[in-house]
């Protein structure tokens, strides 16, 4: 009896630890800082705490208002507690997105709240977009299977190291490059004319320089390359340049891939060049400048007296399931330089819009900026292209698409001596919380280069469905074939100027077009046809 009694007694304390274990298992902090990171790159306004354990917080930098911009990284499998302390008071603070429904509670200045899942939240304070901000990155628990010792993998395990003096580590085919959590390299990395490349794990890579080498001053570059996943990693940037860019390339896929470049400007976030068949799939970006633009830089760098038509397109892109936060510029965009053959099938689903911002020096000057955004400098074909389920939460103008002579006070020009022009463009489910000017405008530039083909389907702003009649709706008489749907219902439908003209003419063709109804009508056709 006695000897059942023990064993009944160890079997419960055994489940007691197994249980204990596992809960305490929630949080897996295996991000931890290297010993040796340099003291600029930690955290000293931001403390943050899940489950009561300690997480590193990093400095990324400043912001264009000369703020701090934050963030951490841990893993968890479940729920899990957070408080972030500061050391700067506030009043308020909200958790974004939005559609995460994350309630904090306030106590001095320390905040508290329950992440229900794993996901990347943006703490705001005292709603001021321009202040200190920390993005929180929670991941789901990794499942580290990488073999260290396979000589196609490039391996770096946790630890800082520094590699700001030398050329970009360059990736060549068939290999791995493999940051665990925890590891920091400073330095840039390039993929140039490989395929079967691969950039994982949940480490960093640290560019907080430029350089005026032969190599681009980028953080990651992609060229001439095929067959290349990045996943999971961090980019931390903090210069006016840059962060990640791919030209020329196909058949990329990054997924779970966080960018922060808070620095002004010229800080994009991630830019595709003439490339086709990418897939960016949950991913975070921070930038100073377009979070995301879909460029044309030609065959060898932008030349605006190239010919887009012999240069290679831009096709097949998936942007989905992302946050982005842009200070400057164009948040989800398409351009500015459009040295490409064409634009096609090209989609940006489920997305929120943290901020968008205009421009630090020149606020409200530069009416070609916008949350979605096509801003063309050269003349090509842009079609098929959907924006669809997106969220901006704070921004100025909504939607704009344009064809501009230039950029930036003229220093950038543009060339219209070809044809092409924009169709077959979709804005479905768009929503606006923002209290900016939620401008939409669709500005075609002549007969040869028009914009057509437009559909907007379900586009709210603070509430109201915007629709023909609605003062923050633009175009002009090169735009032509514009709908307005709601739940894929046509409710009204703007006709061309072409269309209108045909229509009156035809009418005064009749003998009492002077009079009666058909003159009414006439009249007003023609009335409307010199409006648009």
């Amino acid at each position: 009896m006695k000897s059942f009694f023990t064993l009944l007694l160890t079997t419960i304390l055994s489940a007691f630890c197994i249980s204990f274990v596992a809960e305490a298992a929630i949080v897996i902090n295996d991000y931890t800082m290297p010993k040796d990171l340099p003291e600029k790159y930690k955290s000293s306004l931001f403390s943050v705490l899940v489950e009561g354990e300690v997480i590193d917080t990093y400095k990324v930098g400043l912001n264009a208002w000369n703020n701090e911009v934050a963030c951490c990284e841990f893993s968890s499998v479940d729920s899990v507690g957070i408080t972030v302390t500061t050391n700067f008071s506030f009043s308020s603070a909200r958790i974004l997105p939005r559609d995460a429904d994350i309630q904090c509670i306030i106590n001095g200045n320390h905040l508290t709240f329950t992440m229900p899942v794993p996901q990347n939240v943006t703490i705001i304070f005292d709603e001021d977009f321009h202040g200190n901000t920390l993005h929180i990155f929670a991941q789901q628990q990794k499942n580290n299977t990488i073999k260290k010792n396979d000589a196609n993998i490039i391996y770096f395990g946790p630890g800082y190291y520094d590699y700001s003096s030398l050329p970009p580590l360059q990736i060549e085919s068939g290999k791995i490059l493999y940051l665990d959590a925890g590891a920091v390299l400073r330095g840039r990395v390039l993929i140039s004319d490989a395929t079967d490349v691969k950039i994982c794990g949940h480490g960093i890579i640290l560019d907080d320089f430029t350089t005026s080498d032969e190599y681009d001053s980028v953080a990651l570059t992609l060229k001439n390359s095929n067959h290349v996943t990045i996943q999971d990693i961090t980019i931390l940037r903090n210069a006016a340049s840059w962060s990640a860019f791919m030209w020329k390339c196909g058949n990329i896929s990054v997924n779970n891939v966080k960018i922060i470049n808070p620095k002004y400007a010229c800080s994009d976030g991630f830019d595709i060049g003439n490339s086709h068949n990418v897939t960016f799939n949950h991913m975070f970006i921070r930038s100073c400048d377009d979070s995301i633009a879909i460029k044309g830089t030609g065959n060898y760098g932008y030349n605006v007296a190239e010919n887009p038509a012999i240069t290679q397109a831009n096709y097949a892109i998936s942007v989905c399931n992302t946050q982005v936060w842009c200070d400057t510029n164009n948040a989800l965009g398409i351009g500015a330089e459009t040295v490409a053959a064409y634009y096609d099938n090209i989609q940006f689903k489920n997305i929120d819009i943290l901020y968008n911002y205009d421009d630090l020096t020149y606020p409200d000057q530069f009416k070609e900026r916008s949350a979605l955004n096509i801003c063309a400098l050269n003349a090509t074909n842009i079609s098929n292209i959907t924006y669809e389920d997106i969220r901006l939460e704070k921004g100025k103008q909504l939607i704009s698409v344009t064809m501009p002579n230039d950029f930036w006070f003229g220093s950038m020009k543009g060339n219209w001596n070809w044809n092409g022009s924009f169709s077959r463009i979709t804005y479905r489910n768009i929503v606006s919380y923002s209290d900016g000017s939620n401008v939409i405008q669709l500005f075609g530039r002549d007969s040869r280069h028009t914009v057509s083909d437009i559909l907007f389907d379900n586009i709210k702003v603070n509430g109201s469905i915007i629709d023909l009649d609605s003062p923050l709706f633009k175009t002009n008489k090169y735009t032509k074939r514009v709908r307005f749907c709601r739940n894929g219902i046509i409710t009204q439908e703007k006709m061309d100027h072409s269309e209108l003209m045909f229509i009156m003419q035809h009418l005064s063709f009749r003998k009492d077009i002077k009079g009666g109804i058909n003159g009414f009508i006439a009249r007003g056709l023609m009335e409307l046809a010199m409006k648009i």
